[in-house]
């Protein structure tokens, strides 16, 4: 199955016609309204404070298809082309020497800083992380995509199988522990800010009931449920009592 277009594109100085950046794009001419939204935005990347003085002289770069590559090659033709007009002497405003767009380039820890903290602040308020779930949403991810993250992926965050061992000692120390006044403050406070959880549904219901169907509970199983559902109720008494 053939892969996604790349375009290799130019950008070139309007006023002398020099080639300035080398660049690629899956949207063709459309990845320079990218570029002036990354000018607009007060970013100290090069191209970005080129673009920022064209516009002080009511100029734009001139955006030039150079080639159009399956998206399994463009790594390899984009970083010939930035090699090629740099050997020609042309003063290129790449940071690195191509290939998915950050070979070769290093943030420093102050740069790593500014760009944590703007993250941040841009990402404080509810609206900001409302766009993020509802762009998640509608993202549609493409079979080679999710092979690629499963691969990514795998073998991550895999934990051991815990041994009956360290089971007992949890379990012994759950029995064991002691809460603070301090504890106990925290706990009931969170209690009381936890939002409603919503009623379960008809539907959700069915599916939980079939997959209990027929389901073997042995009695040592049913003691020690009952018997965590004993606790559970004992500790929630306690944190009302201490209201």
């Amino acid at each position: 199955m053939p892969g996604r277009v790349v375009s290799i594109y130019l950008l070139r100085d309007p006023r002398t016609g020099n080639v300035r950046y080398v660049g690629q794009s899956l949207h063709g001419e459309g990845r320079l309204k990218g570029h002036f939204k990354g000018a607009e935005s007060g970013s100290q990347i090069p191209v970005y404070r080129w673009i920022r003085k064209l516009t002080t002289l009511s100029l734009v770069p001139e955006w030039e298809l150079q080639e159009e590559v399956l998206e399994e090659d463009w790594v390899g033709v984009e970083q010939w082309y930035i090699a090629a007009y740099r050997a020609a002497g042309c003063k290129l405003l790449n940071c690195t020497d191509g290939g998915e767009g950050c070979l070769g380039y290093k943030h420093t820890e102050e740069a790593k800083a500014k760009i944590g903290a703007k993250t941040k602040i841009r990402m404080s308020t509810p609206e900001a992380v409302a766009r993020v779930v509802e762009s998640n949403k509608t993202r549609v991810l493409s079979p080679e995509t999710h092979k690629l993250m499963s691969e990514s992926h795998s073998g991550h965050n895999v934990r051991p199988p815990i041994s009956q061992a360290e089971i007992d000692a949890l379990a012994e120390r759950n029995r064991t522990r002691v809460w603070t006044p301090e504890m106990r403050a925290k706990a009931s406070e969170s209690a009381r800010n936890r939002p409603p959880r919503p009623p379960t549904s008809e539907e959700t219901k069915t599916k939980i009931s079939t997959a209990l169907t027929g389901r073997y509970v042995s009695p040592e199983t049913k003691a020690s449920m009952s018997a965590a559902q004993f606790r559970r109720q004992e500790r929630e008494r306690k944190l009302r009592c201490d209201e």
